[in-house]
């Protein structure tokens, strides 16, 4: 499990000019090889050798002009995926396009700079070799990255160098601009034990209404009558159209709102144990994310109980998910976790048929934590707390729900 990273990943950039010509040490091996001939010519003084000379000077001459040129009037664009996710791979896109209308740009080496030099699977700093772009029109080049690590990530302008034509000169110039990629927290997979634990925890009520601690109900359908199902619930109408009595069949709206609470604890001299425990943490968090944002009519709350506590929610769809993702992928630890704030906030956005999972790597007991908001008695809270399911990461019991996707 990889450690956690800052959110804002904010090490100095590579420190590249905007524009650099530089002989190259071919160059200064055709340079030493032309000065060797002068000095040979002018001792035996052999006309040929001097040609010889003349002919060395030329080429110098000619290849620093064609190292110049063939960067003139390039464009550089990078585009980045609509979403990355750590531990699985995406590609970054480039495109290099010729504005000249004569001369085409050859022998381009193309390089992508990352302000931070994240310790990623596979090349994250890619060279991109063109062979060629022609006048007036445009080259296009993939590149697939893995990156293990969630956070923000700020990549530097495009640093394109040549060659061209015979290698004695290197002229780099820096395109492009600067661009942040967010990268999502790593997913995982739930197990068939989870769902079961989550049918357990809600079940089904067939031929009864709920009862008054219910705020509303849904009607499901129609059903015969059973021993046990109350006469109140009895659909006339069908009953006498089927001729046997038929019994109206309501369900709990428990999948109306569920609370996704995160504790992005850390000890103040964290190990990298700690630092894996919040990782797994949040990846639960963001896989549970997922599944409920797949969900049809579902309200979903996610509070993070950090320094500044974040509540965010609304209505099951992928706008939402990327969102839930994108303050998971910002998650710092803390030992100064603010819980206290969180609950007093929380429950503005739910209505009593909530469902609560908290998450935390350490034993959190956020039972006994509604019942001691502020010293008094919150009774909101208190129609939820049967309702509350803790997970604990670090106590080993989590595989049996959950688990992580192996890296690509």
């Amino acid at each position: 499990m990889p450690a956690p990273i800052d959110p804002l990943l904010s090490l100095p950039a590579p420190t590249v000019s905007r524009r650099r010509f530089q002989m190259t040490a071919e160059g200064w091996g055709a340079l030493a090889l032309t000065g060797w001939v002068l000095a040979s010519s002018l001792m035996i003084h052999v006309s040929l050798t001097l040609l010889v000379f003349c002919s060395l000077v030329a080429l110098l001459l000619v290849g620093a002009a064609q190292s110049l040129r063939n960067l003139r009037h390039i464009d550089a664009t990078r585009r980045l995926p609509e979403q990355a996710v750590a531990g699985r791979p995406f590609h970054l896109e480039f495109e290099l396009r010729n504005r000249r209308r004569l001369g085409t740009s050859q022998s381009l080496v193309l390089t992508n700079h990352w302000q931070a030099a994240p310790a990623s699977r596979g090349n994250s700093e890619p060279t991109i070799f063109f062979g060629g772009v022609p006048p007036r029109g445009h080259v296009t080049e993939r590149v697939e990255i893995t990156l293990p690590q969630r956070g923000l990530y700020r990549l530097a302008e495009l640093e394109l160098t040549s060659r061209y034509p015979f290698g004695f000169m290197e002229r780099t110039i820096v395109v492009g601009e600067r661009q942040d990629l967010l990268v999502y927290p790593r997913l995982g997979k739930l197990r068939r034990r989870f769902f079961e634990a989550e049918r357990e925890m809600h079940p089904h009520e067939e031929g009864r209404r709920p009862g008054p601690a219910s705020v509303e109900v849904d009607y499901h359908g129609l059903r015969e009558f059973r021993d046990g199902d109350s006469p109140r619930w009895i659909h006339w109408t069908t009953t006498a159209r089927r001729g046997r009595l038929m019994v109206k069949e309501f369900e709990a709206p428990h999948n109306r709102d569920v609370a996704l609470l995160v504790d992005p604890w850390l000890p103040p001299n964290a190990e990298a144990n700690d630092e894996a425990f919040l990782e797994l943490a949040i990846s639960f968090a963001a896989t549970l994310c997922v599944e409920l944002c797949e969900r049809h009519s579902l309200h979903v709350v996610l509070g993070i109980a950090a320094k500044q506590p974040i509540v965010r929610h609304g209505q099951s769809s992928p706008r939402l998910l990327r969102e839930l993702l994108e303050q998971l992928a910002l998650v710092q630890g803390t030992p100064e976790t603010n819980w206290d704030k969180l609950l007093l906030e929380l429950p503005l956005t739910w209505s009593g048929q909530v469902r609560i999972t908290a998450i935390s790597p350490r034993r959190l007991d956020l039972a006994s934590l509604v019942r001691s908001v502020d010293g008094s008695p919150r009774s909101r809270w208190q129609r939820v707390a049967r309702r509350i399911m803790e997970v604990d990461v670090s106590s080993g019991g989590l595989r049996d729900y959950f688990e992580l996707h192996p890296p690509a």
